[in-house]
């Protein structure tokens, strides 16, 4: 990702993120819109990580809809990694099997 001058979201801490070079933030997912990326931006801050996003795609044209890159500082990559893989719950894996099972009731009302 090339580096590039940007603008911290509002709502992350103008201490912290705000004044970090890019050179210092990692992308830690990416999001497919805005309302997905500022949930796991808030997730990450109810966990103590400042975190902030920017468009991966688009313009202000594209409104609330385009990828957004979730951003947090060098120091707290790892963590954040893992504390979004966690929320994920379910492997695809899992899905796949569960999905299986389902189409093996034959369409039969799980309640009896």
């Amino acid at each position: 990702m090339p580096a590039r001058s940007w603008q911290a979201h509002p709502l992350a801490s103008p201490d912290t993120l705000g004044r970090m070079a890019d050179d210092d933030l990692k992308v830690v997912t990416t999001a497919s819109n805005e309302p997905e990326a500022e949930l796991m931006r808030i997730r990450l801050l109810e966990a103590g990580i400042q975190a902030t996003w920017r468009r991966a795609i688009g313009g202000p044209e594209w409104g609330t809809s385009g990828a957004r890159y979730l951003l947090v500082a060098e120091r707290d990559l790892l963590r954040a990694r893992e504390l979004l893989e966690s929320d994920m719950g379910v492997s695809e894996a899992e899905l796949a099997r569960q999905s299986e099972e389902a189409g093996e009731g034959g369409g039969q009302d799980p309640r009896g």
